[in-house]
């Protein structure tokens, strides 16, 4: 073959054949672009923490709280439960011993169990202060609860308790009207406050109703009975034992229709607070012996007094009569006058009305 005119020795055309095979071609190059998924389209959220359990976060707050603030801080409204306890044991015993005539009761365990509830109420007051200074927010979960802001009514009850049951020493007439008119108005505030919010709804809603309700409602008869047994005003006295009798009917119809949802689940079980259903009736019955002891004597007070007064009036009237019958003549105004106010008297007293002045004797 001749060599081409290209001047450079090789031949024109096709490479010889060398038994390799030549590469492919390199592919083209192709423009990626960048696209942005959000993970949250993808993925599931992480699962949030797990909140440590009660006894956890207890542990941990406590291992940082010295145990003199730790105490302070977990007593809650419910500490008041001993010093009730104690004051109530100390008005039955008491009684007892007033009026159990079978066997001689001495009444100085009464006195003994009374000062026992005088110094454990006074060590509950400075736990209560201690715990509001301390930790004012766990006071106001308190208040929040539905079960244990029932407990601030416990300065009523221990009042008007340790009033009623004082011994004789320490007992005076007037400081048991003045702790009757300041626990009354405790009572009235605490009870506007707890059964508005019954009635608009909040946490102390009567759909969680529980026998420690009655706690609310106790008071109102323990009152009636201190006022009845210490003179106060027959009119608050009235007025406590008819708002007691109202707001006891409502708790126990709320509580005793509730009684069967209760005892359905296998889970929950009457508890012992189901004893306090006979409490407000006992208060109330003690309550009403009281007022009523209190009415017969004060009908028994005003029949002396009528009497008493009437016996004055006839004596004045004997003497303007014999004035009149001793043949004086006519009678002088003044003596008239007596024998017109003792006629009045007695027959006031007798029941009946008149007027004028007496007959003349025949």
């Amino acid at each position: 073959m001749e060599p081409s005119a290209g001047g450079n020795g090789r031949a024109d055309g096709p490479p010889p054949a060398t038994g390799r095979r030549r590469p492919p071609p390199a592919p083209a190059a192709v423009a990626t672009v960048a696209v942005h998924i959000p993970v949250s389209a993808v993925d599931p959220p992480p699962p949030p923490p797990v909140p440590p359990t009660d006894a956890e976060a207890a542990a941990t707050i406590r291992a940082t709280l010295t145990w003199p603030r730790a105490v302070v801080i977990q007593a809650s409204s419910a500490v008041a439960g001993p010093a009730l306890g104690l004051s109530a044991a100390a008005g039955l015993w008491r009684t007892m011993a007033a009026v159990y005539t079978p066997a001689p009761i001495p009444g100085w365990v009464a006195d003994a169990l009374w000062w026992a509830a005088v110094a454990v109420s006074v060590a509950t007051a400075a736990l209560w202060a201690a715990r509001l200074a301390v930790a004012p927010a766990a006071v106001a979960a308190d208040v929040r609860h539905a079960r244990r802001a029932n407990f601030f009514f416990a300065p009523v009850l221990l009042g008007a308790a340790l009033a009623t049951a004082a011994p004789r020493a320490v007992a005076s007439r007037g400081a048991a009207v003045t702790v009757f008119w300041a626990a009354l108005a405790l009572q009235l505030a605490l009870t506007l406050l707890l059964y508005g919010a019954w009635l608009f709804g909040s946490p102390h809603s009567l759909r969680r109703v529980h026998p420690l309700y009655f706690m609310a409602v106790i008071g109102f008869f323990l009152l009636a009975r201190l006022g009845a047994e210490s003179g106060a005003s027959a009119d608050a006295v009235a007025f406590a034992f008819s708002v007691g009798v109202l707001f006891w009917t409502q708790v126990f119809v709320t509580l005793f229709s509730s009684l069967s949802s209760v005892l359905a689940v296998r889970r929950e079980t009457p508890q012992p607070t189901v004893c306090l259903f006979v409490a407000p009736p006992s208060a109330a019955s003690l309550a009403w012996v009281a007022m009523a002891r209190a009415a017969a004597a004060a009908a028994a007070s005003a029949a002396t007094t009528t009497a008493t007064a009437a016996a004055a009036a006839a004596a004045a009237a004997a003497d303007a009569q014999s004035v009149w019958g001793s043949g004086s003549g006519t009678p002088p105004p003044a003596s008239t006058a007596t024998a017109t106010a003792a006629a009045t008297a007695a027959a006031t007293a007798a029941g009946v009305a008149v007027g004028g002045p007496p007959p003349p004797p025949p």
